[in-house]
């Protein structure tokens, strides 16, 4: 039962954010402040059960207090992937997550993403494993794209992932 009212939540919080991307011009969308290290916490303790029968420490460290003027559920999306992936693909070490000032940092000492894989995450319908429908990580970019942040993925096979989600615009010509 509990599975499967977590899946009814994450159907709809998907739903609600394709509906929301759909509307493209930004008047039709309500953004009011959303604090995010409260979605985080939210997202990671959502997320945990991916992680019941591994040796996995979580260490989540909220920095700040930071709010955005963006719809919270939009941040969730974003920030329940990022997760998702990082508890899905480490079956023992560690999970950092941090939120600074600029943005959330995801560490895991999972199974990493190849070179060619990395090149093509961000692909809409592309997945590295199966099972994945490759949609995740292609909604990630376009919302991230929406607000004017920038994400970036350093990863080597068999020692981890490092995400690094930045809600500040990048210089012009970075």
């Amino acid at each position: 039962v509990e599975r499967i009212a977590r899946s009814v939540r994450e159907m709809s919080e998907l739903v609600t954010a394709l509906l929301l991307l759909a509307r493209e011009e930004e008047g039709d969308v309500s953004e009011s402040g959303c604090a995010v290290g409260e979605v985080l916490q939210q997202v990671v303790e959502g997320h945990q059960h991916l992680l019941r029968h591994k040796s996995v420490e979580i260490k989540l460290d909220i920095q700040t207090q930071t709010t955005l003027p963006v719809e919270c559920t939009l941040l969730r999306v974003v920030l329940a992937n990022l997760i998702r992936n990082a508890f899905s693909y480490t079956e023992r070490g560690r999970v950092c997550i941090s939120l600074e000032e600029s943005g959330v940092i995801v560490e895991d000492t999972g199974i990493g993403i190849s070179p060619q894989q990395l090149r093509r995450v961000f692909d809409r319908y592309y997945t590295g494993q199966p099972g994945g429908e490759g949609i995740g990580l292609s909604l990630v970019k376009r919302i991230c794209g929406r607000y004017g942040w920038n994400i970036h993925i350093d990863s080597h096979e068999d020692r981890g992932t490092l995400i690094r989600l930045s809600f500040l615009p990048s210089p012009a010509g970075s």
